[in-house]
């Protein structure tokens, strides 16, 4: 396949809400994409009712990873980005947490994490067909 197919195939991918974004929107301190990947959420638990707390479990190609959120629109298949343990998103490391006594391995991320949209909140959401495990820095060239 050719540069222009490929960079034509990889345009309007990343998805936040329901709106596609190009891959070459990703910018500032987003653009640092090392240790993101494309995850499927495969379980969704329950951690304490009043608390609104989910122990959310993802798929990430070689392995499956634990990740504590509030985030209400999530279900189970959904593709999102997800940084792995040692990402930078914003100036924020991430590392294990234990919240409620459940450990924390990794980040559900918004488009505000990867440098999309400053205001949105929504985990990022990509099509059903990206492979799990895919670097988001191989995926944007």
């Amino acid at each position: 396949m050719n540069q222009d197919k490929k960079a034509s195939s990889q345009k309007k991918i990343i998805k936040t809400d329901s709106a596609p974004l190009d891959p070459s929107d990703l910018s500032g301190p987003g653009k640092h994409l090392n240790r993101v990947v494309v995850g499927e959420i495969i379980s969704i638990d329950t951690i304490l009712q009043s608390s609104g707390l989910k122990d959310i479990t993802v798929d990430c190609g070689d392995r499956s990873y634990k990740t504590v959120t509030t985030t209400d629109d999530l279900h189970v298949g959904m593709k999102t980005a997800f940084a792995l343990l040692g990402a930078t998103l914003n100036n924020d490391y991430v590392q294990i947490q234990e919240i409620n006594g459940v450990e924390s391995h990794g980040r559900l991320c918004t488009a505000q994490d990867l440098g999309i949209n400053n205001q949105s909140e929504s985990v990022v959401r990509f099509p059903p067909h990206l492979k799990n495990g895919l670097r988001l820095e191989d995926l944007v060239g």
